[in-house]
């Protein structure tokens, strides 16, 4: 056996797992149930329709699916490092946060707050939860495994007081322990200082047809808080003013923020030389995207923000990317397109681009 075969039997031999049977049943049963989903609906046709923004702008909750073996480490990376995997955004925020280690117990959980991180786009902040007894499955009555957790009724506050407009998540869990990473996006940029954060409670169940308790989304009531010092945000705000027009709709830049885990674009949307006071981006499976440097990040149209004061002449969308860069000089070019939008209480209107804004930053 030669030296690279002997260092590849070792590898093999230390991340290797022999799952238990519970282990194997819950992953089953996970794959199932993420299988059982489906692929996303498809979007509806372009012109007028019946959907209403609020449903194109809601705030995003992700969660994301990890299949997960009992008691099982993958590749060495802890529970926290993989949820920071989400989002290239969320990865760097990992790496770079700064090490909190406050711990809040009640109801019978502790939630640690493990890292912290904020630039000027967002806040990310990195949990751990242990219980008592521990997290193990199976718990519900029905006999299905446990298999569902997240932290509910979360409110950050920055330094000024200010709360978040928008809001992503996603956590897992696995024997003894839940890890929970959570970011939070406001209207105006970051600022160092005390960031004042709570939860509220506790989402943590099972998933079987007849599950009687703790069942997916089962409300388990508590107060954590922490409060916790973030240094002065890194990234840039670039004020602009940018437009296109295509047919009878016409784009406005005004700010492009960018910072190492995202870029955002704060865009106004006239039709014949009206405002609109809420429109968001495509739906029809063509991303709009934000192009600098050889590289391009989408845009995640499923959490367009309004801001600004459409009666006054001030409304305008937020758009987010979830990857983010270090680097701001150069030319930077958003496309969008498709849009859609409503006036007063008219139907959604879809319209079809595409608008190109170009923005050269010395």
């Amino acid at each position: 056996m030669t030296t690279r075969e002997e260092i590849e039997v070792r590898l093999v031999r230390a991340v290797s797992v022999d799952p238990s049977e519970d282990g194997l049943r819950w992953l089953d049963q996970r794959v199932a149930r993420r299988m059982a989903q489906g692929a996303p609906a498809a979007a509806g046709t372009r012109g007028r329709g019946a959907r209403s923004l609020r449903f194109l702008l809601r705030p995003l909750a992700l969660v994301a699916a990890f299949v997960l073996l009992t008691g099982a480490v993958i590749g060495g990376v802890s529970l926290l490092e993989r949820l920071s995997e989400s989002t290239p955004g969320w990865r760097v925020a990992y790496d770079d946060a700064e090490l909190i280690g406050i711990a809040q117990t009640d109801a019978g959980y502790t939630i640690t707050l493990e890292r912290a991180y904020a630039d000027l786009n967002q806040v990310v902040a990195f949990f751990t939860i242990e219980r008592a007894g521990g997290l193990e499955a199976p718990r519900s009555s029905d006999g299905f495994l446990i298999n569902h957790f997240s932290l509910n009724a979360v409110d950050v506050r920055d330094p000024a007081g200010t709360m978040a407009i928008a809001r992503t998540a996603t956590a897992d869990l696995e024997p003894d322990l839940a890890a929970a990473a959570e970011a939070f996006q406001f209207e105006h940029p970051l600022a160092a200082g005390t960031y004042q954060l709570s939860i509220n409670e506790i989402g943590f169940g099972g998933s079987g047809p007849v599950c009687v308790s703790p069942c997916m989304d089962d409300e388990v009531a508590g107060t954590w808080q922490f409060a916790f010092d973030l240094p002065t945000p890194a990234g840039t705000t670039v004020s602009v003013d940018a437009v296109d027009t295509a047919g009878q709709a016409t784009l406005h830049l005004t700010e492009l923020q960018v910072s190492p885990t995202m870029i955002r674009a704060r865009i106004s949307l006239d039709i014949d030389g009206t405002l609109v006071s809420a429109w968001a981006g495509p739906h029809s499976g063509v991303p709009a995207t934000i192009q600098h440097l050889g590289d391009e990040y989408a845009v995640n149209t499923d959490m367009p923000q309004y801001v600004g004061d459409p009666p006054e002449g001030t409304g305008q969308t937020l758009f987010f990317t979830t990857a983010g860069s270090g680097e701001v000089s150069g030319i930077w070019e958003i496309q969008i397109p498709e849009l859609s939008y409503q006036l007063a209480d008219e139907d959604l209107i879809t319209l079809t681009g595409p608008w190109t804004l170009t923005v050269t930053v010395p």
